[in-house]
């Protein structure tokens, strides 16, 4: 945390689990403080990712593979962003914020599987079985909530034509 402070200038967030009940859209806010400083300080993301995996061997936790996603994403490396995203949804499968992280990820590597976690992040986080999350696996997941007509366009268009 000192050297997080260190290197970025402000305090580094706690990384709470981000319950879909809670209905916050998002509640960590560690990449806007990176994003903010990668912008404003060249140089910042070279060091933000060596410092990074030094953190990471230290301790492998949901928090500095968030960092190490953060870091990927920032350098437009959003495979190497997206593999990150995926082993915070190992560790924490019930935190939104590892899922929406994933979905841009994703969506700007030009996988069509970002916005389908989007518009979908609730039935795909009760569906989740748990383990190592792969591409692999949330392809079955999107393919499961498509079949089983669960999916955002299914769900809108019914809500929609029952209302009054």
């Amino acid at each position: 945390a000192r050297q997080f402070a260190d290197l970025v200038g402000a305090v580094l967030p706690v990384r709470v689990t981000n319950e879909v009940a809670n209905r916050c859209e998002r509640a960590d806010l560690t990449f806007a403080l990176l994003a903010d400083r990668a912008f404003d300080e060249e140089g910042f993301v070279a060091r933000l990712t060596r410092q990074a995996v030094v953190w990471q061997r230290r301790c492998d936790c949901e928090t500095t593979r968030a960092l190490l996603g953060y870091a990927a994403y920032l350098r437009r490396d959003f495979g190497r962003a997206a593999t990150c995203f995926m082993t915070c949804i190992s560790l924490n499968s019930r935190n939104l914020d590892n899922w929406i992280d994933l979905a841009f990820a994703c969506n700007h590597a030009g996988n069509p599987l970002g916005r389908r976690i989007l518009f979908d992040f609730e039935e795909f986080i009760a569906r989740y079985p748990g383990g190592m999350c792969s591409l692999g696996v949330v392809e079955r997941l999107a393919a499961e909530i498509e079949a089983d007509s669960m999916s955002y366009r299914h769900v809108w268009a019914d809500y929609v034509c029952s209302s009054p």
